[in-house]
């Protein structure tokens, strides 16, 4: 069996005691035979009564029949109301679990939190950067003794829930429930557009009378563990650590799935919400959830299920209703289900396929018969609901795969798949090609679509890059492809793992629920978001992670207030023109630059720099109309305001740390090339010791030979001399590749700026320079800087990994300001190297980098566009607009079309 495909097919058969599943939290042996008996009891006195007990708690998994028919009936709700045709039972794995897990006794001592995260992939990327949270006291609670479930309430005057008005309403719980619990369905692979065939009526009456989006973003790779687990971590998988549904660590050890390795808790990382309920005192139950059956953290939730591939789908569905019906003190307060569908069916035959459609169709009568059950308990208000996808489906043909023999020889190395859409590769000790720069070079542009990459490379809104189970190398297809090391016949039918902002890639969402607001639509987000949501719904504090809090309480009915995020701004330092003649003979005399101006009359075109208070303000004003980006580390820096840019300069780095410049219609373009005899000039402003040196691009051996000036505002943007003159200015430089300069910066996105300012009336750019050595998505420290940082010249400088862009504007060709009604934005990170090597033409090369301006606010230490309400302005940063999109909203020139 591939071990691509998915936890439905190679999670089967895990052999657990029985007791272990049941009371993963063990009492003494007494105290288990005595809640046995008493259980027992329980069974009699409910059977006599006519009603069952589908809790699946303390009773084993009974199997019950494929015809449809409930297992574990439950009182108000017939086993026959909604007979569904049961999907195939799902294939065993070649290799079944025989290991049990670790039995505890009494109470669990609570373990230092995410101890067993990869060591190079700690929870980082989070609002706090903290490691070890402080909320997380208290003891878990130990499973009790089932009880029967209340006498059934009265009949709805609905028969189907789809019959009922849409409701908007608070809480309305039975009595004897407290709080309103949470229930996070997962259809597995199902697609966010299979909502518009036409045959999910209770899905889409769920999102009618609900929260719907047009999509969830799933998070890269799109594969069914490192998605399902980032859902209920709000963690990326880089910093999970579940980056593949089979992945090797450097200690020999291999996770796949099925396997018994994979239940070692040291692969799981970050804090789940089952986990997170009991840390902090409420109870948690799943049914079949990627995770689930390992004791992270040392423990588990109070009620889970072994994987049964004979428990069909109603007695699922049942057992969690059941859970649901059991009192306080016995209740969870979360729920996760999962279902297989349609993802297995989405493999094979294929996405396209009238049995997807079939499968469609029975997974919306399970939905359909959740909602009656809920109805019938008189839960209908009582249960907050999030019914979700881990990514989509593309379908494929076998014609259209990569294949890594047609290039190297596919032994020499050690390949892990990602469902047949990405290979992560490790060379062997004996491989011919074994660098991970050469293994690139030698695929580069010798495949029609297949891009490698040394895994530094990646995009960075991927967040791939910084865990040590990632591959060094990987090789990525786009939709409807396939990759694999040798010949394959595993290459048609359907999958998934590509790009995250592909669109067969997109999930679906849909909640409704007390918690939630009724009848309410809300841009697309990613998954990570969820985790906190959950945690709000349960008034659990999260984990770190690495959702923004507040992204999502748009769509929730009362949602908490937004903790105070403010961080002291670091103060600025003044950076005044020189106040006489004197100080400014002494400043060029000073100066130690090397950066030379031949022009006559320099003195005059410096003293357009020698702005009056009013002339920054009001340059401030046009060129931040958002606000200007808050520095929120350490480092002496100032505002330099020219007539047409304003940049922040660190005298730390000797380096501009951001520009932002407002571009109004009409804007010239091309009209004043660059003066040969005063490329640079130092910038008065700035003592000698702290300017940038032109000096260090003199002389340059080895990697850096070709290293030129860039500048952060263009030049070619200005209409005068006296303002090109204001742009030839030592704290506008930056080091840049030539090839950089040609095909991407001054090559494809200055043009453009020109072209949507015009399209636009007006837009506003920031930009600026991005320092990420390690990889973590995050901006270096100076220790890092100190150790991994690339210098270059006899200064030293320090070179940047990549440079930022973002263009925002005001919807509608309005004036961009705080007052807009809605800002649309664009933002990019792209790596500083010598130009596109990949073969994309520079559109897709760049669309492929696009990124969030939340990523970038990591990436820099930077908080952008102050100004703006909180809540729009956390709308702006996570906003991600859909691949294949972006040019549209963004027009190309007509030469590039």
């Amino acid at each position: 069996m591939d071990d691509e495909k998915e936890f439905s097919h190679s999670f089967s058969n895990a052999a657990y005691d029985s007791t272990e599943r049941d009371y993963p939290l063990h009492k003494e042996k007494s105290k288990v035979r005595t809640e046995t008996v008493l259980l027992a009891l329980i069974v009699i006195l409910a059977i006599s009564l006519g009603g069952g007990i589908g809790i699946g708690y303390a009773i084993g998994n009974s199997k019950g029949s494929n015809d449809g028919g409930s297992a574990n009936p439950i009182v108000g709700l017939t086993s026959t109301k909604n007979p569904i045709t049961e999907p195939r039972a799902t294939e065993p794995h070649n290799e079944p679990l025989t290991t049990k897990g670790k039995t505890h006794t009494g109470e669990p001592t609570k373990p230092a939190h995410h101890t067993n995260m990869p060591s190079s992939a700690p929870p980082h990327h989070t609002d706090t950067h903290t490691s070890a949270p402080p909320h997380q006291t208290g003891t878990p609670p130990s499973p009790g003794p089932s009880t029967p479930p209340p006498p059934p309430p009265p009949t709805s005057p609905y028969e189907d829930w789809v019959d009922m008005p849409c409701r908007d309403t608070g809480p309305r719980c039975p009595a004897g429930i407290s709080s309103p619990p949470v229930l996070l369905i997962s259809l597995d692979g199902f697609r966010s557009d299979f909502l518009t065939r036409g045959l999910t009526p209770v899905l889409s009456r769920m999102a009618e009378c609900g929260v719907m989006t047009p999509h969830m973003i799933p998070t890269f790779p799109t594969v069914t563990f490192p998605n399902h687990y980032t859902i209920v971590t709000g963690l990326y998988p880089e910093s999970h650590g579940i980056v593949g549904n089979t992945m090797y660590d450097f200690n020999g050890a291999e996770f796949s799935l099925g396997s018994t390795e994979s239940l070692n808790n040291r692969w799981w990382g970050g804090e789940p919400i089952w986990n997170t309920a009991r840390w902090q005192g409420k109870r948690s139950a799943t049914f079949f959830w990627p995770g689930s059956d390992s004791d992270i953290q040392g423990i588990r939730p109070n009620y889970y299920n072994k994987y049964d591939g004979d428990l069909n789908y109603i007695q699922r569905l049942d057992t969690v209703l059941g859970w649901l019906r059991l009192p306080d003190g016995y209740r969870p307060d979360v729920v996760t289900l999962y279902f297989d569908e349609p993802d297995h069916t989405g493999h094979d035959p294929g996405p396209n396929t009238d049995e997807q459609d079939e499968v469609i169709a029975r997974m919306d009568g399970l939905m359909r018969r959740l909602m009656d059950g809920l109805m019938a308990m008189d839960m209908i208000d009582c249960v907050n609901i999030i019914a979700i996808a881990d990514h989509g489906m593309a379908n494929r043909t076998c014609d259209q795969t990569f294949i890594l023999d047609d290039f190297l020889p596919s032994s020499d190395y050690r390949i892990a798949t990602t469902a047949a859409t990405m290979l992560r590769i490790l060379a062997n000790d004996d491989a011919t090609v074994s660098d991970p720069a050469e293994v690139v070079e030698e695929l580069l542009c010798k495949h029609e679509v297949a891009i490698p990459y040394v895994r530094e490379d990646l995009p960075k809104r991927w967040h791939y890059i910084n865990n040590r189970r990632i591959e060094p190398i990987e090789v990525t297809v786009p939709e409807q492809w396939s990759a694999s090391g040798g010949a394959t016949t595993w290459c048609d039918g359907g999958t998934h793992g590509y790009d995250n902002l592909g669109n067969l890639m997109k999930a679906m969402f849909v909640a409704i629920g007390p918690g939630f607001k009724s009848q309410v639509a809300v841009q697309p987000f990613q998954n990570i978001e969820l985790y906190n949501v959950m945690c709000e719904l349960l008034d659990l504090e999260p984990a770190p992670n690495n959702g923004t809090m507040g992204s999502l309480h748009h769509m929730l009915r009362n949602p908490k207030p937004l903790p105070d995020d403010s961080t002291t701004p670091t103060p600025k330092m003044d950076c005044p023109f020189p106040s006489t003649d004197e100080d400014y003979n002494m400043r060029l005399e000073n100066d130690t630059s090397g950066c030379d101006c031949n022009a006559t009359d320099v003195e005059m075109y410096d003293e357009e720099l020698n702005l009056s208070s009013e002339e920054v303000n009001e340059a401030l004003l046009q060129h931040a109309p958002l606000g200007a980006p808050v520095m929120t580390f350490d480092t002496d820096y100032c505002h330099l305001t020219q007539h047409d840019y304003v940049t922040a300069y660190s005298h730390d780095l000797r380096s501009p740390i951001w520009s932002s410049y407002t571009l109004q219609r009409p804007q010239p373009m091309n009209q004043m090339p660059i003066m040969p005899d005063c490329r640079v000039r130092p910038d008065v402003r700035i003592d000698a010791e702290f300017s940038p040196s032109c000096s260090d691009y003199e002389g340059l051996t080895d990697d850096f030979t070709d290293l030129t000036t860039g500048y952060l505002f263009p030049p070619t943007l200005t209409d005068s001399s006296e303002r090109l003159m204001d742009t030839l200015i030592s704290t506008n430089t930056v080091p840049q590749f030539p090839g950089f300069i040609t095909d991407i910066w001054d090559g494809f996105l200055v043009p453009h700026l020109a072209l949507w300012a015009n399209i636009s009336s007006e837009i506003n750019v920031v930009t600026g320079p991005v320092f990420d050595y390690d990889g973590d998505g995050l901006r270096d420290n100076n220790n890092t800087l100190e150790k991994d940082g690339v210098i270059y010249g006899d200064s030293p400088s320090l070179l940047p990994t990549h440079y930022f862009m973002i263009i925002a504007r005001c919807k509608g060709g309005a004036q961009l300001n705080s007052a807009c009604a809605e800002v649309e934005s664009a933002a990019f990170v792209l790596r500083n190297n010598r130009g596109i090597k990949t073969c994309q033409t520079k559109p897709d090369y760049v669309e492929h980098h696009l990124t969030t301006i939340k990523d970038i606010e990591k990436l820099t230490g930077l908080d952008f566009f102050p100004e703006l309400p909180r809540y729009e302005a956390i709308q702006l940063k996570l906003y991600a607009p859909n691949k294949g999109d972006i040019w549209a909203q963004w027009p190309l020139m007509d030469s590039l079309h």
